[in-house]
């Protein structure tokens, strides 16, 4: 459809001059060797681009051969003629140029529009230059008035429109990279956050800096990963791991929180960042709830199906972070870094451990307003957590058989 509305523009320069044949201006029979001339031209190089040349070569032949064209065009009319004769560019004869100047401008390269009206612009003048001294052959010093005639004006005119046509496709040009470069930074945050989080760091380059927030912070694993990953096969492996960070990732999104990094099979994610809220500790705890099941459901299918199955842990800690763009030599990095991270890292750590699904920090429970837990949830107090010297108090879900109901959580949050 493009290629025929851009021919659409070669035919109606043809039909300008026929329009010109018609209408008896000019030598009729340099007219119509002009015009039979340029149509044999297109459908040689039309055959000739689809054996042998590339389409760049093709499009800088098409230009020359429509600058040539106006050339014969505008040479009929200016040096084609006698010196006594009018040899002012026809109205017709001069839309020819500018048609096929918009025909050059729609493949949207200088480099084009700059082939065709510099070869254009620089005949023009140079043909008005010859016509002025064949002035000043029979009269001396007529040259100056001979060469700055209205047909000097016009052919300016055309040489600035073709400037501004090349500032307009620069515009253009840059446009559309500015645009794919947002759609690249999109498309990179769009990998760890949900489309709310995309646009609100787009429109808000404050929460973008590195600020002390409060922020519950989950991290997700795979038990025994690691050895199935020594023994399966590269497209194995990335099937899994597609599979359960796809499954992983809408959970998260689905309660609001953003993918802070994906390490193998693990997951780390953040409930207020860029944003803190008063329910994030809430929302992660309903997240990681709903995850177990969904990682449940998961791997009965893959049990049903004869794969390889993989039970998952999560740890879950409510806590302090510095949370924003982190600058650290040529690459930055959007993340959160603080001890709320470590603690809920040691949490996911110890769930294999402690052979359960779930531990949280009873302060992540405090935040999101736990008024109660039932009797499958295990309390345990002053829990040391490797390489952390003050002990915490931690509730945790032992790991359920399958198709089994999970605990209940009480709280006016959740709610």
């Amino acid at each position: 459809m493009r290629k025929l509305r851009t021919s659409s523009l070669r035919i109606t320069a043809i039909l300008a001059l026929t329009l010109n044949i018609v209408l008896g201006q000019g030598d009729f029979w340099i007219h119509i060797g002009v015009t039979i001339s340029y149509v044999l031209a297109c459908a040689l190089y039309a055959v000739v681009s689809a054996l042998i040349l590339s389409d760049r070569e093709y499009k800088s032949l098409v230009v020359v051969v429509d600058a040539l064209f106006v050339v014969a065009v505008l040479y009929q009319h200016i040096l084609a003629t006698s010196v006594t004769d009018d040899h002012s560019v026809t109205a017709t004869g001069l839309v020819i140029a500018f048609i096929l100047l918009i025909h050059t401008a729609l493949n949207l390269q200088r480099r084009l529009i700059f082939i065709y009206s510099g070869i254009v612009a620089i005949s023009w003048v140079a043909m008005i230059a010859i016509m002025a001294w064949r002035h000043e052959s029979l009269q001396a010093g007529t040259f100056v008035s001979a060469f700055l005639n209205v047909d000097l004006a016009l052919a300016m005119s055309f040489a600035f429109t073709g400037w501004a046509v090349c500032i307009l496709v620069s515009e253009q040009e840059e446009a559309k990279r500015e645009a794919a470069e947002l759609g690249k930074r999109r498309s990179n945050l769009s990998r760890f956050f949900s489309p709310f989080v995309v646009s609100y760091l787009e429109n808000d380059s404050a929460h973008r800096s590195l600020q002390r927030r409060h922020a519950a912070i989950m991290f997700v694993d795979l038990r025994d990963f690691t050895t199935y990953a020594e023994s399966a096969s590269a497209s194995q492996l990335a099937s899994v791991l597609a599979e359960y960070r796809d499954l992983v990732a809408n959970v998260i999104f689905q309660f609001g929180g953003t993918i802070d990094k994906f390490v193998g099979d693990g997951v780390m994610a953040v409930f207020g960042q860029p944003k803190p809220s008063d329910g994030d500790a809430a929302k992660a705890l309903a997240c990681a709830m709903h995850l177990i099941q969904v990682l449940s459901d998961w791997r009965h299918r893959r049990l049903i199906g004869q794969q390889v199955a993989f039970d998952a842990v999560i740890g879950l800690h409510f806590g302090l972070i510095v949370g924003g763009v982190l600058k650290s030599g040529t690459q930055d990095e959007f993340t959160v870094v603080g001890d709320a991270v470590n603690v809920a890292q040691r949490l996911e750590g110890i769930a294999k451990s402690i052979d359960a699904s779930l531990v949280v920090s009873t302060s992540l429970l405090e935040s999101a307003s736990i008024d109660e837990l039932d009797g499958k949830w295990v309390l345990q107090q002053d829990v040391l957590l490797p390489g952390r010297r003050n002990p915490i108090d931690i509730a945790y879900i032992p790991r359920l058989p399958a198709n089994c109901d999970l605990p209940r959580v009480i709280s006016s949050r959740l709610d």
